[in-house]
């Protein structure tokens, strides 16, 4: 499905393979062209992907770059296959979630897990899950990681990323 959100932006809706169901990504249509997450790596999504460029006349050769906003596996585990090559690596991701895309989650579950009580079915469950769940994604090794405030050029505007951390008073 393809909504355009303006004059140069698309959102394309990509099927994902938990209860969530869909997931979003975005097409900046001016210079440079940018694919703004990039989906989960699976057929479904990448097809839908595929299409998606294709319904607004561009296909995956016309991405310059790719943005990612976050580091759950549906925003970028197809970025490598997203790139018209290997050698140009135009994929920005955020410094603060570099950990996030390096696939070491399934020692952070069960550390959290078993550290906070929890059952040691529900943590082996989890832990398969998250094991599992990294087939549908490519690391991102070659990535250029910014910074908050970095700014992110296009032909008519200029975007500015931003963290934030949530705190819980204790």
């Amino acid at each position: 499905m393809i909504h355009q959100m303006s004059d140069n932006i698309y959102k394309i809706v990509l099927p994902i393979p938990f209860p969530l169901k869909t997931m979003n990504v975005y097409f900046i249509d001016e210079a440079p062209r940018t694919l703004v997450d990039a989906g989960i790596k699976t057929e479904a999504s990448f097809d839908t992907l595929k299409k998606g460029l294709e319904t607004i006349g561009y296909g995956l050769d016309s991405i310059e770059r790719i943005l990612i906003t976050h580091g759950h596996i549906d925003h970028y585990g197809q970025a490598k296959d997203c790139l018209p090559s290997p050698v140009l690596q135009s994929i920005f991701i955020q410094r603060n979630m570099k950990d996030s895309v390096d696939h070491s989650l399934p020692w952070l579950f069960e550390v959290n897990l078993d550290e906070n009580g929890a059952p040691e079915a529900l943590v082996n469950g989890a832990i398969q899950f998250i094991e599992s769940a990294q087939n549908m994604a490519d690391p991102l090794e070659e990535a250029f990681f910014l910074n908050d405030g970095d700014a992110i050029s296009f032909k008519s505007m200029t975007w500015k990323t931003f963290f934030f951390l949530v705190t819980v008073p204790v």
